[in-house]
């Protein structure tokens, strides 16, 4: 079959598929303290230098805000020595957004998945420093989930009919699986309707915007199977797991990543870097890993974790053309 995808997003940039210009929330690591009103000049005090910490949420900002806000005054606490005093949190609205604000400094350190990690590093020159080990695991996959009686037993079976696929920005939820099939050699499509007719050398996919929705689509019989990451497979509740089965496997990919911006003080960087792999060692940084949604540690990136990343830019591009 011939190698391609035919999508609505196909002319977009190849690491980019940027939405319109958002939105950023910042919430200061600590409260400034405003002086009443007094006759004569106020004493000039000294700027204070923030380490700024940022994150991708166009839909809960604030929630986001709050999870990060403790790490951020870890971090500020550690590097005193380079004048830094306080550590902000700002969120971005999409990928377009925080690579302006990594590119122009209002955001140092960046926190996120492979391919928002990838896309933002190829529009603003940001550099991985970290991996961020979430939901106890330090990489995950996709798989292609589908029911179980089927008569599915292999993605050959999925030719003419519809998958379903989490969203265009999703690492696990799309890029992985759509990238995989299509480096197979088979040729996909985007339908606008889950029950829409396919050709028959073709494989239809439809975006479900979640997974909980791939899930339904598939008990409803409306999509012959979807993308779905090893992680979600496995948190599914028993009753499903009964009615679903997970067949073929991609490559495995870093769970979360942790890049800096370009022109970081190297010192700097070298230190939120080894901050960031204690927090695992201490009580106080334990309870700050707590905070932060299901994450175990950070720890350097290993090559084969890095030459994933690679493996994964070609996918990126196999969808994205």
């Amino acid at each position: 079959m011939t190698m391609k995808i035919r999508h609505s997003i196909r002319s977009t940039i190849a690491f980019a598929l940027i939405g319109s210009i958002g939105f950023f929330a910042l919430a200061c690591g600590a409260s400034a303290n405003v002086s009443p009103a007094m006759p004569g000049p106020l004493p000039q005090s000294q700027p204070v230098r923030a380490i700024t910490l940022g994150d991708i949420d166009a839909s809960e900002p604030v929630k986001k805000i709050k999870r990060f806000q403790p790490l951020a005054r870890y971090l500020a606490s550690h590097l005193k020595e380079f004048g830094i005093a306080e550590g902000d949190v700002v969120i971005a609205r999409d990928i377009e957004e925080m690579a302006g604000f990594l590119r122009d400094g209002i955001v140092d350190i960046d926190f996120d998945s492979s391919f928002p990690t990838l896309a933002v590093q190829e529009l603003s020159g940001s550099q991985v420093i970290a991996r961020r080990w979430k939901q106890a695991d330090p990489t995950y996959w996709s798989t292609y989930i589908t029911l179980k009686g089927s008569g599915i037993t292999s993605v050959d079976d999925f030719v003419g009919k519809v998958l379903a696929f989490e969203d265009p920005y999703s690492t696990s939820g799309f890029l992985l699986p759509a990238g995989t099939l299509v480096q197979q050699g088979f040729t996909l499509r985007e339908v606008s309707r889950p029950d829409a007719n396919v050709a028959p050398g073709e494989i239809g996919y439809y975006f479900a915007l979640d997974e909980e929705n791939t899930v339904e689509l598939l008990l409803r019989g409306l999509v012959a199977g979807g993308g779905f990451s090893n992680q979600d497979y496995q948190e599914l509740p028993e009753e499903l797991i009964d009615q679903i089965t997970a067949i073929g496997q991609t490559i495995a990919v870093p769970r979360q990543l942790v890049s800096a911006r370009p022109g970081l003080d190297p010192q700097v960087v070298g230190k939120v870097r080894e901050s960031l792999i204690g927090l695992d060692q201490t009580d106080e940084g334990l309870a700050i890993l707590d905070k932060l949604k299901k994450t175990k540690k950070f720890d350097a990136l290993p090559q084969d974790s890095a030459e994933s990343l690679d493996d994964l830019k070609g996918l990126i591009k196999l969808v994205s053309r």
